[in-house]
């Protein structure tokens, strides 16, 4: 079936696009938001995840969360954008197709916020576990 130029313009309209799964935008709500060097970072650990032995692989993780951590020292709220740094860096893993390891970071992702009262977070991220 044919579509009219308007209703594929109207379509392709950013109000029109779907959400990205909460998932994959909890991190930023938190206050946690990789930098350009941190997004290179990123790409570089999940390539070698991918194809490293455990050990170098968690070394590889190390520099993420380094500078990871670097970027959370100066969020205004500490403790939200520190949850937000744990979940991205199980959306890491998850890239790296670390399934195990995405589920142990998103169990401790979900402790912390719910035991700072953050119940709106830790529903979306008990959600994302039950999925699994």
């Amino acid at each position: 079936m044919l579509k009219s130029m308007d209703t594929e313009d109207s379509e392709n309209s950013p109000e029109n696009e779907p959400a990205p799964p909460p998932m994959e935008v909890l991190h930023h709500r938190l206050g946690f938001h990789e930098n350009e060097e941190l997004r290179q970072i990123r790409k570089e650990t999940v390539a070698m995840m991918r194809i490293a032995p455990e050990r170098l692989a968690k070394k590889a993780l190390g520099g993420y969360l380094q500078y990871g951590e670097k970027i959370v020292e100066h969020q205004e709220d500490y403790i939200r954008a520190q949850i937000g740094l744990i979940l991205a860096t199980a959306l890491v893993y998850q890239d790296a197709e670390k399934v195990e390891h995405y589920r142990e970071a998103l169990t401790d992702a979900l402790e912390y916020a719910h035991n700072m009262g953050f119940d709106e977070e830790a529903d979306i991220i008990r959600a994302e576990l039950n999925q699994e």
